[in-house]
């Protein structure tokens, strides 16, 4: 679930190891109260942040460090959640409350999209072909998954027997991973093809289970947690194996981003409740980190070049961003 995971993520963020072998860059929109950088691509960072009213901006911040801050027309709030090759896709709400999907393009042009019967709707993946994945609202107040086209065709879909469908990464393919409500009422995930196959699946154990990202070959990363509510990473490869992780001495992992390679950038929480940023390589190491100066670190995103964004927490409780790039 795009929206619920997201408040729960910023909820978490209350709660510092640096690795030697990278290069971490912390920053903030100006006049930036609260800074959530949330993807990259090829060094350039978006995400969003608050303002000294309390309002929610989007941004993206470019490889020598200039940052633009945009907002669609008539948003009073904007979330920025993807950039692939500059452009970016999110959602905004409106002076209803009501929520829409946008496409920022290169040139800092917007497309504004609802998916058909929507009250609201939530954009959060997008591919390099222009693809973009989301869940919109309908007027019964149940969630349902959609597929946007390049040329705006919205193709709209449910995992059979779903109460509740909420996809949330779209890889080059045109496949799609997110999770559903079943008949059960928990949360399980699902990987849906570009043909429309869907296949569901939940790691042993699982009580809970949040597909976040899904990468070119198909593979997926998320968490889920067990039936003591506690958070575990896991990568889903393609040919469905599942495999769980967590950085040593986690009480709780959560993945994030998956790169081509199949490298994992996410966060977990220590023994003392500090939490701190993860880099698991394919190969299954695992190399923890923090921003200098932080008292909780989560990371969230993560590009083909190895560059990690996410935000951390400082002494005082303020959120700033970050960029982590290997030397």
């Amino acid at each position: 679930m795009f929206r619920t995971s997201l408040l729960a993520i910023t909820a978490l963020m209350l709660l510092g190891a640096a690795n030697a072998n990278a290069k971490i860059t912390t920053f903030d929109p100006q006049g930036s109260i609260a800074t959530n950088p949330r993807s990259v691509d090829k060094g350039i960072v978006t995400g969003a942040y608050y303002d000294g009213n309390y309002t929610q901006h989007g941004f993206v911040r470019a490889g020598g460090g200039t940052i633009t801050t945009f907002d669609p027309a008539g948003a009073t709030s904007t979330f920025a959640a993807r950039i692939v090759g500059g452009k970016i896709v999110g959602y905004y709400a409106d002076n209803t409350g009501a929520d829409h999907g946008f496409l920022r393009g290169t040139d800092g042009a917007f497309t504004t999209f609802d998916a058909p019967g929507s009250i609201g709707t939530i954009a959060g993946g997008l591919n390099g072909a222009g693809d973009i994945g989301g869940y919109y609202e309908d007027g019964n107040y149940y969630y349902h998954g959609f597929l946007r086209a390049p040329d705006g065709t919205i193709t709209t879909f449910d995992v059979t027997g779903a109460v509740d469908t909420y996809p949330a990464g779209v890889n080059k393919a045109g496949a799609i991973a997110g999770n559903y409500v079943g008949g059960d009422f928990l949360f399980h995930g699902f990987v849906r093809a570009a043909h429309g196959t869907i296949k569901t699946f939940d790691p042993a154990g699982s009580s809970y289970t949040q597909p976040i990202s899904i990468n070119k070959a198909g593979a997926i990363a998320g968490y889920f947690y067990d039936s003591n509510t506690v958070f575990h990473g896991f990568v889903r490869a393609a040919d469905g194996t599942i495999t769980t992780f967590d950085p040593a001495g986690s009480t709780g992992t959560s993945a994030f981003g998956i790169d081509n390679r199949g490298n994992i950038a996410g966060y977990y929480q220590d023994g003392n409740s500090v939490i701190h940023g993860f880099e698991r390589h394919a190969d299954g190491t695992i190399k923890t980190f923090d921003p200098a100066g932080s008292a909780g670190t989560s990371a969230f995103g993560i590009d083909n070049s190895g560059n990690i964004v996410g935000n951390y927490i400082d002494s005082s409780g303020m959120a700033h961003g970050f960029i982590k790039s290997h030397k």
